[in-house]
Protein backbone atom coordinates (compact mmCIF):
# COMPACT_ATOMS: atom_id res chain seq x y z
CA UNK A 1 0.00 0.00 0.00
CA UNK A 2 0.95 3.96 -0.34
CA UNK A 3 0.74 6.26 1.63
CA UNK A 4 0.45 9.83 1.34
CA UNK A 5 -0.61 13.01 3.85
CA UNK A 6 -2.00 15.55 2.03
CA UNK A 7 -1.83 19.21 3.93
CA UNK A 8 -4.82 21.29 2.52
CA UNK A 9 -2.09 24.98 2.35
CA UNK A 10 0.41 25.74 0.13
CA UNK A 11 3.86 24.38 2.11
CA UNK A 12 5.04 28.39 2.92
CA UNK A 13 1.53 29.07 4.45
CA UNK A 14 1.28 25.61 6.87
CA UNK A 15 0.53 26.95 10.55
CA UNK A 16 3.31 26.40 12.77
CA UNK A 17 1.64 24.24 15.14
CA UNK A 18 0.41 22.04 12.30
CA UNK A 19 3.83 21.63 11.49
CA UNK A 20 4.52 20.25 14.36
CA UNK A 21 1.67 17.65 14.19
CA UNK A 22 3.29 16.96 11.04
CA UNK A 23 6.59 16.00 11.99
CA UNK A 24 5.20 14.24 14.59
CA UNK A 25 2.71 12.20 12.61
CA UNK A 26 5.44 11.75 10.46
CA UNK A 27 7.46 10.31 13.28
CA UNK A 28 4.90 7.59 14.52
CA UNK A 29 4.20 6.94 11.11
CA UNK A 30 7.96 5.41 10.29
CA UNK A 31 8.11 3.37 13.75
CA UNK A 32 4.87 1.02 11.94
CA UNK A 33 7.49 1.34 8.72
CA UNK A 34 5.05 3.13 6.63
CA UNK A 35 6.58 5.66 4.07
CA UNK A 36 4.81 8.49 3.59
CA UNK A 37 4.84 11.00 0.92
CA UNK A 38 3.83 14.55 1.98
CA UNK A 39 1.81 16.62 -0.87
CA UNK A 40 1.04 20.36 -0.54
CA UNK A 41 -1.79 22.04 -1.74
CA UNK A 42 -0.77 23.10 -5.40
CA UNK A 43 1.79 20.72 -5.52
CA UNK A 44 -0.83 18.82 -7.79
CA UNK A 45 0.70 15.12 -6.24
CA UNK A 46 -2.41 13.46 -6.07
CA UNK A 47 -2.70 12.50 -9.71
CA UNK A 48 -2.71 9.29 -11.02
CA UNK A 49 -2.08 7.56 -7.53
CA UNK A 50 -1.19 3.66 -6.95
CA UNK A 51 -4.50 1.98 -6.61
CA UNK A 52 -5.97 1.09 -3.27
CA UNK A 53 -3.43 4.11 -2.04
CA UNK A 54 -4.10 5.67 1.51
CA UNK A 55 -4.11 9.58 1.42
CA UNK A 56 -4.56 10.94 5.06
CA UNK A 57 -5.63 14.64 5.99
CA UNK A 58 -5.02 16.04 9.82
CA UNK A 59 -7.41 18.60 10.81
CA UNK A 60 -6.63 20.37 13.93
CA UNK A 61 -8.68 22.68 15.78
CA UNK A 62 -12.32 22.26 17.48
CA UNK A 63 -15.24 22.61 14.76
CA UNK A 64 -17.35 25.30 15.84
CA UNK A 65 -21.33 25.25 17.21
CA UNK A 66 -23.94 23.95 14.64
CA UNK A 67 -26.79 26.70 14.03
CA UNK A 68 -29.86 26.62 16.09
CA UNK A 69 -31.97 27.73 13.05
CA UNK A 70 -34.72 25.92 12.70
CA UNK A 71 -34.85 23.19 9.91
CA UNK A 72 -30.97 23.59 8.65
CA UNK A 73 -30.84 20.01 9.08
CA UNK A 74 -33.04 19.60 5.70
CA UNK A 75 -30.15 22.11 3.77
CA UNK A 76 -27.47 20.18 2.05
CA UNK A 77 -23.70 21.21 3.71
CA UNK A 78 -23.05 21.86 -0.46
CA UNK A 79 -25.36 25.01 0.15
CA UNK A 80 -24.61 25.42 4.05
CA UNK A 81 -20.78 25.63 3.28
CA UNK A 82 -21.46 28.97 1.88
CA UNK A 83 -22.76 30.51 4.45
CA UNK A 84 -20.23 31.50 7.53
CA UNK A 85 -22.10 31.69 10.27
CA UNK A 86 -24.47 28.46 9.28
CA UNK A 87 -20.82 26.07 8.93
CA UNK A 88 -19.60 26.59 11.89
CA UNK A 89 -19.76 23.01 12.77
CA UNK A 90 -18.19 22.14 9.42
CA UNK A 91 -15.23 24.31 9.96
CA UNK A 92 -12.18 23.10 12.67
CA UNK A 93 -10.32 26.29 13.86
CA UNK A 94 -7.16 25.50 16.57
CA UNK A 95 -6.16 27.59 19.36
CA UNK A 96 -4.08 29.83 16.81
CA UNK A 97 -7.54 30.91 15.39
CA UNK A 98 -6.41 29.02 11.94
CA UNK A 99 -9.44 27.37 10.39
CA UNK A 100 -10.42 25.45 7.47
CA UNK A 101 -13.48 24.55 5.74
CA UNK A 102 -13.63 20.48 5.53
CA UNK A 103 -15.43 20.26 2.73
CA UNK A 104 -13.60 22.95 1.09
CA UNK A 105 -10.31 20.09 1.48
CA UNK A 106 -12.38 18.03 -0.96
CA UNK A 107 -12.22 20.31 -3.62
CA UNK A 108 -8.28 20.98 -2.50
CA UNK A 109 -7.56 17.56 -2.96
CA UNK A 110 -9.87 17.33 -6.38
CA UNK A 111 -7.95 20.75 -7.82
CA UNK A 112 -4.78 18.43 -7.11
CA UNK A 113 -5.56 15.45 -9.06
CA UNK A 114 -7.08 13.20 -6.57
CA UNK A 115 -9.92 12.13 -9.05
CA UNK A 116 -7.54 12.33 -12.19
CA UNK A 117 -7.87 9.62 -14.11
CA UNK A 118 -9.16 7.53 -11.14
CA UNK A 119 -10.27 3.80 -11.03
CA UNK A 120 -9.73 0.57 -8.63
CA UNK A 121 -9.60 1.97 -4.67
CA UNK A 122 -8.96 4.55 -3.23
CA UNK A 123 -8.62 5.43 0.78
CA UNK A 124 -8.92 8.31 2.41
CA UNK A 125 -8.21 8.98 6.09
CA UNK A 126 -9.79 11.79 7.69
CA UNK A 127 -8.31 12.96 11.22
CA UNK A 128 -9.82 14.84 13.72
CA UNK A 129 -7.21 15.56 16.53
CA UNK A 130 -9.76 17.66 18.63
CA UNK A 131 -13.49 16.62 17.26
CA UNK A 132 -15.53 13.87 19.06
CA UNK A 133 -17.00 10.82 16.84
CA UNK A 134 -20.47 13.01 16.99
CA UNK A 135 -18.65 16.32 15.27
CA UNK A 136 -16.75 14.13 12.87
CA UNK A 137 -19.13 12.24 11.41
CA UNK A 138 -20.84 15.43 10.36
CA UNK A 139 -17.59 16.74 8.85
CA UNK A 140 -16.98 13.75 7.43
CA UNK A 141 -20.29 13.78 5.68
CA UNK A 142 -19.84 16.83 4.23
CA UNK A 143 -16.31 16.29 2.99
CA UNK A 144 -17.88 13.15 0.94
CA UNK A 145 -20.66 15.27 -0.19
CA UNK A 146 -18.35 17.84 -1.41
CA UNK A 147 -15.73 14.80 -2.96
CA UNK A 148 -19.15 13.39 -4.88
CA UNK A 149 -20.21 16.52 -6.84
CA UNK A 150 -17.50 15.27 -9.16
CA UNK A 151 -18.89 12.41 -11.34
CA UNK A 152 -15.39 10.94 -11.56
CA UNK A 153 -16.13 9.40 -8.09
CA UNK A 154 -17.76 7.15 -9.77
CA UNK A 155 -15.17 5.32 -11.43
CA UNK A 156 -14.14 3.26 -8.35
CA UNK A 157 -14.30 2.54 -4.69
CA UNK A 158 -13.57 5.44 -2.47
CA UNK A 159 -13.24 4.22 1.44
CA UNK A 160 -13.33 7.16 3.64
CA UNK A 161 -12.51 6.64 7.27
CA UNK A 162 -12.59 8.93 10.24
CA UNK A 163 -10.74 9.31 13.49
CA UNK A 164 -11.90 11.26 16.23
CA UNK A 165 -10.73 11.94 19.81
CA UNK A 166 -12.75 10.73 22.29
CA UNK A 167 -9.83 10.83 25.19
CA UNK A 168 -11.78 12.60 27.38
CA UNK A 169 -14.66 10.13 27.45
CA UNK A 170 -12.41 7.25 27.70
CA UNK A 171 -11.31 5.73 31.61
CA UNK A 172 -8.55 7.25 33.76
CA UNK A 173 -7.18 3.96 33.79
CA UNK A 174 -3.17 3.21 33.81
CA UNK A 175 -3.11 7.30 34.05
CA UNK A 176 0.90 6.52 34.65
CA UNK A 177 1.73 4.91 31.52
CA UNK A 178 -0.99 7.39 29.41
CA UNK A 179 1.77 10.23 31.27
CA UNK A 180 4.55 8.77 29.57
CA UNK A 181 2.78 9.38 25.83
CA UNK A 182 2.20 12.46 24.33
CA UNK A 183 -1.21 13.71 22.95
CA UNK A 184 -0.62 12.52 19.27
CA UNK A 185 0.48 9.11 20.61
CA UNK A 186 -2.67 8.86 22.71
CA UNK A 187 -4.83 9.90 20.21
CA UNK A 188 -3.69 7.42 18.06
CA UNK A 189 -4.06 4.47 20.29
CA UNK A 190 -7.53 5.18 21.05
CA UNK A 191 -8.89 6.22 17.49
CA UNK A 192 -7.72 3.18 16.06
CA UNK A 193 -10.11 1.12 18.30
CA UNK A 194 -13.10 3.86 17.19
CA UNK A 195 -12.35 3.42 13.74
CA UNK A 196 -15.72 4.64 11.42
CA UNK A 197 -15.88 4.04 7.84
CA UNK A 198 -18.02 5.63 4.85
CA UNK A 199 -17.63 4.95 0.96
CA UNK A 200 -18.60 6.64 -2.19
CA UNK A 201 -21.55 4.05 -3.09
CA UNK A 202 -23.80 2.22 -1.39
CA UNK A 203 -22.22 -1.16 -3.66
CA UNK A 204 -18.91 -1.01 -1.64
CA UNK A 205 -20.56 -1.35 1.86
CA UNK A 206 -20.13 -4.59 3.46
CA UNK A 207 -22.65 -7.06 2.49
CA UNK A 208 -25.12 -9.72 4.19
CA UNK A 209 -26.78 -12.15 1.76
CA UNK A 210 -30.28 -13.46 1.70
CA UNK A 211 -28.59 -17.02 2.48
CA UNK A 212 -26.73 -16.32 5.37
CA UNK A 213 -29.77 -14.41 7.14
CA UNK A 214 -31.92 -17.57 6.82
CA UNK A 215 -29.27 -19.47 8.50
CA UNK A 216 -29.11 -17.18 11.26
CA UNK A 217 -33.18 -16.94 11.66
CA UNK A 218 -32.93 -20.87 11.50
CA UNK A 219 -30.67 -21.33 14.35
CA UNK A 220 -32.54 -18.41 16.09
CA UNK A 221 -36.02 -20.51 16.35
CA UNK A 222 -34.63 -23.78 16.76
CA UNK A 223 -33.47 -22.03 20.31
CA UNK A 224 -36.88 -20.43 20.98
CA UNK A 225 -38.12 -24.15 19.89
CA UNK A 226 -36.03 -25.77 22.67
CA UNK A 227 -37.69 -23.62 25.40
CA UNK A 228 -39.58 -25.00 27.90
CA UNK A 229 -38.64 -29.10 27.37
CA UNK A 230 -39.47 -28.26 23.13
CA UNK A 231 -43.08 -27.36 23.78
CA UNK A 232 -42.50 -23.92 22.63
CA UNK A 233 -42.01 -25.44 19.18
CA UNK A 234 -44.40 -27.94 19.02
CA UNK A 235 -46.73 -25.73 20.42
CA UNK A 236 -45.76 -22.78 17.51
CA UNK A 237 -45.19 -20.69 20.44
CA UNK A 238 -42.06 -19.02 19.09
CA UNK A 239 -43.32 -15.91 18.47
CA UNK A 240 -44.41 -15.45 22.49
CA UNK A 241 -40.27 -15.87 23.56
CA UNK A 242 -39.05 -13.37 20.87
CA UNK A 243 -39.18 -9.97 21.30
CA UNK A 244 -41.08 -7.40 19.30
CA UNK A 245 -37.96 -6.06 18.23
CA UNK A 246 -36.05 -9.21 17.62
CA UNK A 247 -39.42 -10.57 15.02
CA UNK A 248 -39.24 -7.32 13.32
CA UNK A 249 -35.93 -7.15 12.90
CA UNK A 250 -35.84 -10.70 11.38
CA UNK A 251 -38.95 -9.24 9.30
CA UNK A 252 -36.80 -6.56 7.84
CA UNK A 253 -33.72 -8.76 7.20
CA UNK A 254 -35.69 -11.60 5.35
CA UNK A 255 -37.47 -9.28 2.75
CA UNK A 256 -35.87 -9.86 -0.48
CA UNK A 257 -36.15 -5.99 -1.78
CA UNK A 258 -33.37 -4.70 0.25
CA UNK A 259 -29.61 -4.86 -0.79
CA UNK A 260 -27.83 -7.26 0.63
CA UNK A 261 -25.79 -3.66 1.79
CA UNK A 262 -28.81 -2.16 3.15
CA UNK A 263 -29.31 -5.62 4.94
CA UNK A 264 -25.53 -5.17 6.56
CA UNK A 265 -26.29 -1.85 7.39
CA UNK A 266 -29.70 -3.07 9.61
CA UNK A 267 -27.91 -5.77 10.76
CA UNK A 268 -25.54 -4.01 12.71
CA UNK A 269 -27.74 -1.27 13.49
CA UNK A 270 -29.34 -4.17 15.56
CA UNK A 271 -26.36 -5.39 17.32
CA UNK A 272 -25.90 -2.19 18.47
CA UNK A 273 -29.00 -1.24 20.06
CA UNK A 274 -29.62 -4.30 20.96
CA UNK A 275 -26.82 -6.42 22.27
CA UNK A 276 -28.16 -8.73 24.90
CA UNK A 277 -30.44 -10.41 22.84
CA UNK A 278 -29.93 -13.84 20.97
CA UNK A 279 -30.49 -12.52 18.18
CA UNK A 280 -27.58 -10.16 18.06
CA UNK A 281 -25.47 -12.81 19.53
CA UNK A 282 -26.03 -15.12 16.46
CA UNK A 283 -26.17 -12.03 13.98
CA UNK A 284 -22.79 -11.45 15.42
CA UNK A 285 -20.37 -14.19 13.50
CA UNK A 286 -22.85 -13.62 10.25
CA UNK A 287 -21.53 -9.89 10.39
CA UNK A 288 -18.04 -10.69 11.04
CA UNK A 289 -17.46 -12.79 8.50
CA UNK A 290 -18.71 -10.81 6.26
CA UNK A 291 -16.44 -7.80 7.56
CA UNK A 292 -13.22 -10.13 7.31
CA UNK A 293 -14.22 -10.56 3.34
CA UNK A 294 -14.81 -6.96 2.69
CA UNK A 295 -11.33 -5.95 4.43
CA UNK A 296 -9.62 -8.92 2.26
CA UNK A 297 -11.09 -7.12 -0.71
CA UNK A 298 -9.21 -3.55 0.70
CA UNK A 299 -6.06 -5.78 1.29
CA UNK A 300 -5.75 -3.72 4.76
CA UNK A 301 -5.72 -4.59 8.46
CA UNK A 302 -8.50 -6.85 9.94
CA UNK A 303 -10.90 -4.58 11.94
CA UNK A 304 -13.72 -6.14 14.62
CA UNK A 305 -17.17 -6.38 14.56
CA UNK A 306 -17.25 -2.92 17.11
CA UNK A 307 -15.66 -1.07 14.08
CA UNK A 308 -18.67 -1.38 11.56
CA UNK A 309 -19.73 1.65 8.55
CA UNK A 310 -21.67 4.31 10.12
CA UNK A 311 -23.05 5.88 7.11
CA UNK A 312 -27.19 4.77 6.88
CA UNK A 313 -27.60 3.24 3.93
Amino acid sequence: MSYYLYVPFKKKEVPPNLNKIIEEWLLLEAKQNHEVIVCYYGEKKLSQLPDNSKVSVLFSGKPGKKSLLQGLEHVKTETLRFFENLSLHLRVTDESKNSILVPEVADKMKEDGLLDDFKGRLQINLIYLDANTKEASIMTHSFLNSLKKYKEHENGAIRLQFLSNNLAEKSNSHRADRTKKTKLELFREQAQQDRCFMYNSKENYPKLSLGEIASVIKDYYQYKSSRCCGLSGLLRLNWFFSSTESSEAIKHLSDEKISDSERFAYASRFIKYYKESHLSQLLAPALEKGLIQHQANWDIEPISSNELPVAAL
